[in-house]
C-alpha cells in the first residue's frame, strides 16, 4: 500500500492495532510520526508506545492494555459511509473494453434507515452548557452589532443592530449552543465576511449556508421575503435548487432546544444523504458514458484501420497492374521499334543511301528498344522488379 491518503478510518484502526508503528510506517512508505498524525486527524485510538513490548512480555502484561472500540461522531460515521457508498461504483477502467462493467449494487439501506442510524448517534451527544461561551461565529455577529451601535451613536445614521433586543440576545445564545453542538457532532460550523456575515455548516463534503433572524408581532422579520409570525426565531438555509418553493428551508421555532436542533440536523443529514446517493449514481452513469465513448472511439479507430488496409490493398493491386502493363507495353513497343529499324534499314540499304545519320539513329533506336524491353534487363534488375509486386 503506497498511498496512505487512501486509508479510511476503519482501515487505519485495524492497521495500527495489527503491527508496531515502525513496521506499519515502513509498509506504507511514510514516517511513524505521520502515522500518529493520521490517527489524530481521523480520531483513531492508537496503541500506547509500549503496547507491543508489553505483548512480548507475556499474558499478565497483556491484560493491562485493552484495545478500545472505534467510536464515531455523526460526521465520522457519515464520512465512512460515504467512502463505502462511493466504493459501490465499479473500479473498472472505461478504456479496458474487454472487462465488462457490472451493474451498480443496491444501497444496503434506505435514506430513512440511515437517518435512524445517525439519529442514534445524535441522541448520545448532550447539548452544550451555557458556560461554554459564545461560538467564534457568534462572536463575529456580536462584534458587527457593536460596530453598528457605535456608528449610530456617533453619526445617527447607518444600519441598526440586528440582535440588540432581549430576543436577539436569546437568539445568539441559542445559536452558540447549536453551533457548539454541531461541533460536538463532528460538523464544522463557519462564518465568512465582516459586514454581511454569512453562516455555514459543513459535514464532510456537504456544506450549507444559512442565516438567522427574529420574527415577532412588533416588527418585520430580519429575513427578506419571510413574513412575521408569532414565533421568535428563524433559520433559513440556502436552497440547493433554483426551483425551490417559497419558504423551503426556513425553520421557525420558539426556542433553541434539542427538538429544534434535532429537527434541523436531521433535515441537513437527509439532504446530505440524498445528494450523496445522487453523486454515486452520477459517478456510475459517468463511468457508463466514458465506456460508451471509449467503445465508440475504438470502433472508429477500427474502421479507420480497416479503411487504411483496404486503401493499401487497392494501391498494391493498382501498383501490380501498372508494373505488368508497363512490362507488356515496353516489350510490345520494343518489338515494334526493332521492326521499324529493320524496315528503315531495308529501305535505305536497297537504295544504297544508308549513311552516318542512319547508323547513329539505328544505334539510338535499338538502345531505346533494349531499355523498354524488360527481357533485356539483368537478373538483379528483374529481381528488383519482382520485389515491387510485394508477394512475399
Amino acid at each position: 500500500m503506497s498511498n496512505s491518503l487512501t486509508i479510511g478510518r476503519r482501515q487505519l484502526y485495524d492497521l495500527v492495532w495489527s503491527m508496531p508503528r515502525t513496521q506499519l510506517a515502513k509498509e506504507l512508505g511514510v514516517s511513524d510520526v505521520m502515522i500518529g498524525k493520521m490517527c489524530r486527524q481521523l480520531n483513531v485510538p492508537a496503541p500506547m508506545p509500549d503496547y507491543w513490548a508489553s505483548l512480548a512480555a507475556g499474558t499478565s502484561a497483556k491484560r493491562r492494555y485493552v484495545k478500545p472500540d472505534l467510536t464515531y461522531t455523526v460526521a465520522e460515521r457519515i464520512a465512512e459511509d460515504r467512502e463505502e457508498m462511493i466504493g459501490l461504483v465499479p473500479r473498472v477502467d472505461p478504456n479496458a473494453l474487454d472487462i465488462p462493467i457490472p451493474s451498480l449494487p443496491a444501497f444496503k439501506e434506505s435514506i430513512e434507515q440511515a437517518l435512524r442510524r445517525y439519529e442514534g448517534l445524535i441522541d448520545r451527544v448532550a447539548l452544550p452548557k451555557s458556560t461554554r461561551g459564545a461560538h467564534p461565529a457568534v462572536e463575529k455577529l456580536v462584534a458587527e452589532d457593536e460596530r453598528r451601535a457605535q456608528l449610530l451613536a456617533t453619526y445617527s445614521w447607518g444600519t441598526k443592530p440586528e440582535f440588540a433586543s432581549p430576543q436577539g440576545h436569546r437568539l445568539l445564545a441559542g445559536l452558540s449552543r447549536l453551533l457548539w453542538w454541531w461541533t460536538d457532532l463532528g460538523f464544522k460550523p463557519s462564518s465568512s465576511g465582516t459586514r454581511h456575515i454569512r453562516l455555514g455548516v459543513a459535514c464532510g463534503q456537504y456544506h450549507k449556508s444559512f442565516e438567522v433572524g427574529l420574527t415577532n408581532k412588533d416588527g418585520p422579520s430580519s429575513l427578506k421575503g419571510v413574513k412575521a409570525t408569532d414565533e421568535p426565531f428563524q433559520l433559513r438555509f440556502e436552497s440547493d435548487s433554483r426551483n425551490s418553493k417559497p419558504g423551503e428551508g426556513v425553520h421557525t421555532f420558539a426556542d433553541f432546544d434539542m427538538p429544534a436542533f434535532k429537527s434541523i440536523t436531521l433535515m441537513l443529514l437527509s439532504e446530505q444523504e440524498l445528494r450523496l446517493r445522487d453523486w454515486v449514481d452520477w459517478l456510475y452513469r459517468d463511468l457508463i458514458r466514458r465506456r460508451e465513448e471509449a467503445t465508440r472511439k475504438a470502433k472508429e479507430a477500427e474502421e479507420r484501420k480497416r479503411q487504411e488496409i483496404a486503401a493499401k490493398q487497392a494501391a498494391l493491386v493498382k501498383q501490380r497492374q501498372e508494373l505488368l502493363d508497363s512490362a507488356m507495353d515496353g516489350r510490345e513497343r520494343a518489338d515494334r521499334l526493332r521492326m521499324l529499324v529493320a524496315e528503315v534499314e531495308t529501305r535505305l540499304t536497297t537504295e544504297e543511301r544508308a549513311d552516318g545519320r542512319f547508323i547513329a539513329w539505328k544505334s539510338w533506336a535499338l538502345s531505346e528498344a533494349n531499355t523498354l524491353d524488360f527481357r533485356k534487363r539483368t537478373g538483379q534488375e528483374l529481381l528488383r522488379w519482382l520485389a515491387d509486386f510485394q508477394l512475399c
